[in-house]
This record gives C-alpha cells, sequence and structure tokens, in this order.
C-alpha cells in the first residue's frame, strides 16, 4: 500500500495549522497593542460628529489617525498626589497657598499647607456624617450640611477656626458659595422651593422666588446663580439664570435630556453635557447669542473645570451602557478617568495623564477645581481630595 500521499496530506494539515496558529498570535499582539494605546482607544470620543472607523474598546469609540493628530495634543505629563486619605465633605482653596477640608466623618475642619503638605486641624466642632459644606469670607466661615436622625437635611454654619456661632438652618438641600459673606441656597418646604441668599456675618436671608419645582442644582458667578434642575435620563429640565441683585431671571436652556451644567467663571458660557444615543455629549452655549457648540466629546459636565478658554475634564475611559446620569450619581457603575484639556475654541485635545494605565490608580473625579495651574478634584469612589500640577 502507498502511504506516501497519506503522509503528505498529514504534513500540509499541520502546516496549515502552524500558519493559522501564527496567524492569530498576531492578530491578538496587535490587539493588545490596540489595548495598551494611549491615545487612539480612549473610549470617549464621541462617535455623533467625528470620523468613526468601528467600535471601541469597552463599548468606546475608534477615532481616525488623521482625525487624531488634528484634533489632540499631548502636554507634559502632570504630578498626581493625594492630599487627604480620608473621606471629604468639601474643600476650598484659600487666596494664600493653603486649602481648606472638612472632614466627613466628623465635621472637623482641617486647613492643609500646599507648599510643606503639612495639616492641621483648625476647627474641632463636631458635626457627624457631614455629606456637604462650602466655605465663605474666604474660608472664614464654613457651611457643612449632615442628615439628621429624623431623616431632615440639617445645615450649620460657623467660623472656620473657632467653631463658634454656631447656627443652624433647616429644610436647606442646595448650597453655593457666592461673594463675600454669602451664600445661595434652595429651601424646600412641603409644596414649594425657594431660592434664597444667606449673610454669614449678619445671620440674615433674602428669598428671591419660590417655584413649584423642587429639586435645584446650584453655581454663582459674579452676580449670576444658574439654577439647573437634577438631571435624569428619563426626563427633560431646565436651566435659568437668576440675577442675585434683583431676583430678574432668564430660562438658558431648556427641555434636555440628563442635562448637567457648568457655569463659566464670567458667567458668559455654560458647558453642559445631554444624553444623545445614550451617551453623554458636551456642549458650549454662548449665553448672550444663544449659539450652542459641540465639543465632540462625550463626558458630564459636572466633571469638568473651566480654565480660562478651556476646560479641564475628567473623560471616563468607557461608559458601560445604562440610564446616564442616574446610574452614576446613585454609584451603580462608577469610572476610571483620564485627565484631558479641551480648547472650547478651536475644539483641540490636549491629554494631561492616564492614572489607570499610567499609575495603576482608578479616579471617578468629581467637584474639579483649577488654580494656578493645579486641579484639585475629590475622587468619587472613597471621597478622598487630590491635586494634579498641570
Amino acid at each position: 500500500m502507498n502511504t506516501k500521499p497519506f503522509y503528505i496530506g498529514i504534513t500540509i494539515l499541520i502546516a496549515g495549522l502552524l500558519l493559522g496558529l501564527i496567524g492569530w498570535a498576531i492578530y491578538i499582539g496587535q490587539q493588545k497593542q490596540d489595548l495598551e494605546s494611549g491615545t487612539k482607544d480612549v473610549g470617549y470620543l464621541n462617535d455623533l460628529t467625528r470620523g468613526v472607523t468601528g467600535s471601541g474598546i469597552f463599548g468606546g469609540v475608534f477615532t481616525d489617525e488623521e482625525d487624531i493628530k488634528d484634533s489632540e495634543v499631548d502636554i507634559p505629563k502632570a504630578v498626581l498626589k493625594q492630599l487627604y486619605n480620608l473621606p471629604i465633605a468639601g474643600y476650598y482653596k484659600r487666596e494664600e497657598n493653603s486649602i481648606l477640608f472638612v472632614d466627613r466623618a466628623t465635621g472637623h475642619v482641617f486647613e492643609q499647607d500646599l507648599e510643606t503638605n503639612v495639616s492641621k486641624r483648625i476647627n474641632q466642632a463636631t458635626v457627624p456624617k457631614v455629606y456637604n459644606s462650602i466655605f465663605v469670607n474666604d474660608g472664614e466661615a464654613v457651611v457643612r450640611q449632615s442628615i439628621h436622625e429624623d431623616g431632615d437635611v440639617l445645615t450649620i454654619f460657623s467660623l472656620s477656626k473657632d467653631g463658634s456661632s454656631n447656627t443652624s438652618i433647616p429644610f436647606l438641600t442646595s448650597i453655593e458659595a457666592g461673594q463675600g459673606s454669602d451664600f445661595a441656597f434652595i429651601e424646600k418646604t412641603s409644596t414649594v422651593s425657594s431660592l434664597g441668599i444667606f449673610d454669614v456675618d449678619k445671620e440674615t436671608r433674602t428669598i428671591l422666588f419660590e417655584s413649584e419645582l423642587k429639586n435645584w442644582s446650584l453655581q454663582w458667578r459674579g452676580n449670576s446663580i444658574l439654577m439647573t434642575q437634577n438631571p435624569s435620563f428619563f426626563l427633560l429640565t431646565s436651566a435659568m439664570l437668576v440675577n442675585s441683585s434683583t431676583g430678574s431671571r432668564e430660562v438658558v436652556i431648556s427641555q434636555k435630556k440628563g442635562l448637567i451644567t457648568n457655569l463659566s467663571p464670567d458667567a458668559k458660557q455654560i458647558l453642559f453635557s445631554v444624553i444623545e444615543n445614550n451617551r453623554p455629549v458636551l456642549y458650549i452655549r454662548n449665553i448672550e447669542s444663544g449659539e450652542e457648540t459641540s465639543l465632540n466629546v462625550s463626558g458630564f459636565a459636572d466633571k469638568c473645570a473651566w480654565i480660562e478658554s478651556s476646560v479641564i475634564c475628567a473623560l471616563p475611559n468607557s461608559l458601560p451602557e445604562g440610564s446616564y446620569p442616574d446610574i452614576w450619581y446613585t454609584g451603580e457603575v462608577s469610572f476610571s478617568d483620564s485627565f484631558w484639556k479641551i480648547d472650547t475654541k478651536d475644539l483641540i485635545l490636549s491629554k494631561i495623564i492616564s492614572p489607570e494605565s499610567e499609575l495603576g490608580i482608578s479616579m471617578d473625579a468629581i467637584n474639579l477645581l483649577v488654580n494656578d495651574n493645579v486641579l484639585f478634584f475629590k475622587n468619587k469612589t472613597d471621597q478622598t481630595l487630590w491635586s494634579l500640577i498641570i
């Protein structure tokens, strides 16, 4: 029996299998390189207005190489540092080179020298389970919010350094620091909510207007208070500007799904995000002209901070499918962010740092503030305080 054809067939089969394995190894290697690419596979470049070549990793979007070269620029490496390793309720960057923050568990106020990194406790008045805090009068007074035993929100303000002049203010939901000794608040009752201003020096309050809508967030810049209805995937909400002196108001953004806003320091522009095709998309609105410009980026406006004509944004590396922003606010999902600078005029993206891929640290950044080329923020995952030199 001639077995030569049999052995030839076996040889051809083995050679084919080897070639297939080699090809598969090359393919897997290429996929690994793509997954490790820090620029191409960012996963949050919006596919609504940019060139798309296919599905990105983790539900993100790939962009064309040419598109990347035109719109993304790397900048020198940033320095990331944790300032406090316990949960905080809020912080304030003083005009001098220090930062104030409130310990979430005790309500104690600390001040840290940003040059020496030495922290000292300046207010030992205990306010248990503080979930939110603001500072007024360049940090001379602190306002802390906690949940009372009966479930109501209890707001207490006092002098930062000695804890004296403790004053309890019931029924306040949102609070926002303003100029000097004032802060804005939303007071919620069973029938209406009121926008008002509280002067911590005089301990007086002024009501600007009342609304049947009860859930608002606040931002205060100059004489402008931006009120935005709490966002939801399931609701169309709006935002209005209120003059803090006269109480006059104007609707500036109307009926948007998942609307989140971020007012510029000069109160002339609004960075906002809305849900389109189940993804958050960032826009800039010129308040005077009403013109809206897409930044061509998927992200949330409350994960950004203004710096002149640009914004620094913590953009999620991946966006799992879901009802945003609800599932993020409730903690059903958390993000691992990379930090980017976005020029709002030229729409140029400059990558600052990707903490997870470069340092092995996962950040879900909130409460961002830029001061003297330093970005301060909280990590939503554990509520700790961080800084990033940019």
